[in-house]
């Protein structure tokens, strides 16, 4: 293995897939040819050395990247002369990426980050277009008959640094010339940047991004013995939060709504098991670790991603990852308008579960789009309710401004039920947590929403969510247990579901019950396992487990979560039954700090037990432990 000098170029096709799917055999043959034609006789021209091909790509070395920029200026200008006069579904476009870095020579093969960042960076370029670092730009300016356009720096996924591209302009009119893109485009300042002595040049031919499966280096391996818990015993996965690539920041919730919805279409399938949102929304570093992110989650399968939102256009990249091979599975690219999204967003499902060996059951996939005729422009007012929804509310104003923002989606689309499903849960959020400032009203409102979701279609899973917790805060928590038991038959995936479930159990007097499902949350959301624990920590409270209330929540403490008034109420009790008062009193003053006003009438978590035994048992304790029953505690 050795360090050198050199020139890379790479190339995949657009629409691969496509036409492989129209005439497999034609179409291999029409590549031959293409080859024979257009690209091999223009790599020797320019002095290159093919390194390996696939089927529908090739790598190639070059002596200098002046000579890579060329051979792919050529190429692309033949290949647009080519396609004049074809269908649209018969052209054969070109993407290049052209970098500049250090490479590795194993045998006739070549690694390492200049390989990296150029794959990147065809990921920023158009079908026919050229996307080059400044290095390459600084080398190739002035020598070739093309202008430039600065993209500015690109935050690129899996490159520590940020790396400032440029587009190549192949209009005649364009020669010589350098512009500035349009301000979308452009995504962070111009740190200065160390760059280094070997060149990469990366031509790439395609839409799919199927080359990556090739020559991307494997991730290094995760290592079963080191899995923070066993692998479940079918497939797992993890689906990391999508880049957003738009280069706008208002743009975020869009690509977190994909993952989202794309989490919950594939814990749908109940032959997967599917890390919750919450847990993998923590790993958005574009240098993220695979291996470790599979170790500390305990799965096998990492799919990441990113997302373009410019205008109506969306452009989608994914990759399939098998951690403990370390090996990439799949990688793809899919283009579309804004009003594709729903079709992309399936297609993405379909290829996780085909390629992870899973069939689905009926009903274990539908569209937004065909079933409730969702508008595009409702569908981001929802991923954006829908997101700070999701947040951990503490207070009535984190749900005030998704509750606008569902009232907005009702606005303009009436039939779909995750508008309504969505502001029901505003209320009985705030009514469960105590917050709420009419408590008996919203109540009321979060039924008639529920109702309204329920009615639309009672089998989307944010409608039974909805109708179970108005049930719970309407005194019906047997019919919020027995929707919420069926909900999780067809989708046994979904932790926060679990969650639910376990609460309500422990309100209804089956406190035992309550243990594995949230347990089960805790095992599909990890790192979102605060709250979790905190249920947890009170259905051992219920039980009497005051050992496991104390080890609960002691962890919860060490890995810095949040604890709710709740949480500390049953920590200083649990202390206290087992004659530990000193730490018991050193609860209750983090209890006071961070909740000045407490006392038992009006604490919430009270009110959530249906049985007026359990009530009035769990008040006693709390009331021998030093919380006031009915005024707020003064030192």
């Amino acid at each position: 293995m050795k360090r050198r000098l050199a020139a890379i170029l790479a190339a995949d096709m657009v629409g691969y897939s496509r036409l492989m799917g129209a005439d497999e055999e034609g179409t291999i043959a029409r590549l031959r040819a293409l080859r024979a034609e257009l690209i091999d006789p223009s790599i020797a021209k320019h002095g290159g050395r093919l390194v390996k091909t696939t089927g529908d790509g090739l790598l190639v070395e070059f002596p200098s990247v002046v000579d890579a920029a060329r051979n792919a200026v050529e190429v692309q200008r033949k290949m647009a002369e080519y396609n004049v006069g074809l269908p649209q579904d018969q052209r054969v476009d070109f993407r290049i990426g052209i970098n500049q870095g250090d490479i590795v020579v194993e045998g006739d093969d070549i690694l390492g980050d200049g390989v990296n960042v150029a794959a990147r960076l065809e990921g920023l370029a158009e079908p026919g277009g050229i996307c080059i670092s400044e290095r390459v730009y600084s080398d190739v300016r002035g020598k070739l008959d093309v202008g430039f356009e600065d993209m500015g720096e690109q935050a690129l996924k899996n490159i520590a640094e940020p790396v400032r591209a440029y587009r190549v302009l192949l209009e005649t009119e364009a020669a010589g010339k350098t512009v500035a893109a349009p301000a979308r485009a452009r995504r962070l300042p111009r740190p200065s940047m160390a760059l280094s002595a070997a060149t990469i040049a990366l031509l790439v031919i395609g839409v799919g991004s199927i080359w990556w499966r090739s020559w991307a280096p494997d991730v290094e391996p995760a290592r079963p013995e080191r899995m923070a818990f066993p692998l479940p015993d079918k497939p797992s996965i993890a689906v990391l939060p999508f880049t957003n690539m738009s280069g706008d920041p208002e743009q975020d919730y869009f690509a977190e709504g994909l993952t989202s919805d794309l989490i919950t279409d594939l814990s749908k399938v109940s032959g997967l098991f599917v890390i919750a949102r919450n847990s993998t929304a923590n790993y958005t570093d574009s240098s993220v670790n695979i291996g470790q992110v599979a170790e500390e989650l305990g799965v096998r399968y990492i799919l990441e991603g990113s997302v373009r939102h410019e205008g109506d256009e969306v452009r989608i990249n994914t990759q399939l990852i098998d951690a403990l091979t370390g090996s990439h599975q799949w990688a793809e690219r899919y283009d579309g308008n804004l009003r594709d999204i729903f079709a992309l967003q399936d297609e993405i499902a379909k290829k996780v579960v085909s390629a992870l060996a899973v069939k689905l059951k009926p009903g274990e996939s539908y569209r937004l789009d065909e079933k409730y005729g969702l508008s595009p422009e409702s569908y981001t007012l929802f991923l954006n309710a829908r997101t700070l929804l999701s947040t951990y509310a503490t207070d009535i104003d984190h749900l005030l401004k998704p509750r606008q923002l569902f009232e907005r989606v009702i606005e303009q689309a009436h039939n779909f039920p995750g508008g309504h499903a969505g502001l029901s849960r505003t209320y009985s959020i705030a009514v469960m947590g105590g917050y709420s400032p009419s408590p008996v009203e919203e109540a009321k409102e979060a039924l008639r929403w529920a109702r309204k979701a329920w009615e639309i279609d009672e089998q989307f899973e944010m409608s039974q969510v909805a109708m179970a917790s108005a049930f719970h805060i309407t005194g019906q928590t047997d019919k919020a247990i027995m929707i919420l038991d069926k909900m999780l038959m067809s989708a046994p995936s979904n932790a926060d579901a679990h969650a639910l479930l376990g609460n309500f159990l422990v309100w209804a007097g089956r406190a035992e019950e309550a243990i594995d499902p949230i347990n089960t949350a805790i095992r599909l959301n990890p790192e979102f396992g605060s709250p979790y624990r905190m249920y947890l920590g009170i259905a051992n409270f219920t039980l009497g487990k005051y050992e496991g209330v104390i080890a609960t929540l002691e962890e919860n403490s060490i890995r810095g979560g949040p604890i709710n008034d709740a949480g500390f109420a049953v920590w200083a009790a649990a202390y206290d039954e087992l004659a530990r008062s000193d730490e018991a009193a050193k609860v209750l003053d983090r209890l006071f700090d961070s909740y000045p006003g407490f006392h038992l009438r009006s604490f919430w978590l009270l009110r959530q037990y249906v049985r007026p035994e359990d009530r009035i048992r769990l008040a006693d304790i709390f009331e021998q432990a030093g919380l006031p029953q009915d005024r707020p505690y003064t030192r």
